[in-house]
Order: C-alpha cells, then sequence, then structure tokens
C-alpha cells in the first residue's frame, strides 16, 4: 500500500488508467471499505489511494464522487473515536476533493457533505452522523457549483446548462424544501429581476464559475469569472 501510494505516475499512465480502469479500480476500493472487518490501517490506505487517485486524475473521476461520499461515511464509521491516524485522511480526502470539484462542499462546524451527481441530484451526508442525509432532486444535469451558508441552515447549488440557481433549506439536521410549492427556490440567471451586476476582481488562478450566500440574507452570489460576477435578491 505504501509503494503504491508514494509512486509518481507518468503522464501516459495516469491517462490510461482515468481511461480504462478507474471504475474497475473504484469499485475495488469501495468494495474493500464496505467489508465488515477491514482493519483501520488498511481503510486509511485506502482512502489515501482514493485521494491519489482524485489528485492525479481528478478530471475522469466525476461518475464516482457519491461513491467517494459513501466510503467517506463508512470510514468515519471504521475510525470511531478513538483512530486519529484515519480521521486525519478522511479529512485530507474531502479537502482534496474540494480543491477539484467546485460541485462538491462542506460546512466545517455542522459536517455536512454535499456532492452534485453527474445526473443532477445532490446528495448531502452528515459526516458526524455517519449518514447520508438527503438527496436533493431537482437539477436535470450535473451541477456547476454548490456551498452551504454561513450557518449551515442553507444550500446554493448552480448549473450552468440549466442557467439556474437553486436554493435549498436546512432545518433542525432535516432538509426541507424552501419556496413556492414546497419545491427549492429557483433563480433563472438570465432573467432574474433582483440581478444586479457586482464590482469583483477576483484570481484568474481560481475555478470558476463558483457561488455563495452574501451577508444579507436574501442575497446569493455568482462569480461567473475573475470580472464577471452578480449578486441575486430573493
Amino acid at each position: 500500500m505504501q509503494q503504491i501510494r508514494n509512486s509518481i505516475l507518468p503522464n501516459r499512465a495516469i491517462t490510461s488508467l482515468a481511461e480504462y480502469f478507474n471504475k474497475e479500480l473504484v469499485e475495488i476500493l469501495y468494495n474493500y471499505i464496505q467489508s465488515k472487518s477491514i482493519p483501520r490501517t488498511f481503510a486509511a490506505d485506502l482512502i489515501a489511494i482514493v485521494r491519489l487517485m482524485i489528485r492525479k486524475i481528478g478530471n475522469h473521476l466525476y461518475n464516482h464522487l457519491p461513491t467517494f461520499g459513501d466510503m467517506v461515511i463508512r470510514s468515519v464509521d471504521i475510525a470511531g473515536d478513538s483512530s486519529k491516524e484515519l480521521i486525519v485522511k478522511i479529512n485530507n480526502l474531502i479537502k482534496t476533493m474540494l480543491s477539484k470539484y467546485l460541485n462538491v462542499a462542506f460546512h466545517q462546524s455542522k459536517e455536512f457533505l454535499a456532492i452534485g451527481s453527474v445526473e443532477g441530484p445532490i446528495i448531502v451526508y452528515a459526516v458526524k452522523q455517519r449518514q447520508r442525509l438527503k438527496v436533493l432532486e431537482g437539477h436535470e444535469v450535473m451541477i456547476s457549483a454548490i456551498n452551504f451558508s454561513k450557518k449551515g441552515s442553507r444550500i446554493v447549488s448552480y448549473c450552468e446548462k440549466e442557467r439556474a440557481l437553486r436554493i435549498w433549506k436546512i432545518k433542525a439536521g432535516i432538509l426541507t424544501f424552501t419556496g413556492i410549492l414546497k419545491k427549492c427556490y429557483i433563480i433563472f440567471v438570465d432573467r432574474h429581476q433582483k440581478r444586479t451586476k457586482l464590482e469583483y476582481k477576483g484570481k484568474k488562478e481560481d475555478m470558476y464559475p463558483k457561488v455563495e450566500f452574501a451577508q444579507a440574507k436574501n442575497q446569493v452570489i455568482l462569480y461567473l469569472s475573475h470580472e464577471s460576477a452578480f449578486i441575486f435578491t430573493v
């Protein structure tokens, strides 16, 4: 495990792995970590390998993001309250996912993990409680960006293909829908009446689009590029 984890693969081998073997490899790692009697040290090595895969071939692994979320929950369960090494590996994996994917978000204090699937639904995990909390259905294709509010009481998601933002409400640890007919509140970015262009000069090296809640409770901000951003009032 240590040798695999620390090896540096040539670019051609990485591309080959991504194109032909990533599905099989993810399934193997997932099946191992789901086994009933897996040792904590073995689980830590598996999580480290997943993190290496995301770092090396992350652009080829979007289909597997919900599987990685399930692996995080299973690993937390294995770690229990005593395996600090495994918890560190899990935290490092989550950080790597956040740095690689704009359709993944994590709320630090509440330990909620949100992952946008390629089909559109968003899977929300309660990491501390070691469970899937809710599947948010609304988007019909993969979202481009997602974020939690500062208090972790709401989620905002943006889909570039749909040109739409969706706002979801979290209440008492259970995700519920807010807005008309008990569905999530939808903002169509090209025709929303309360849209204002924002004076913004971001970093070119940042990933875009990005989305976040503004300081005002009823506003969200959409960053389309390092020089283009809009604020929407609900």
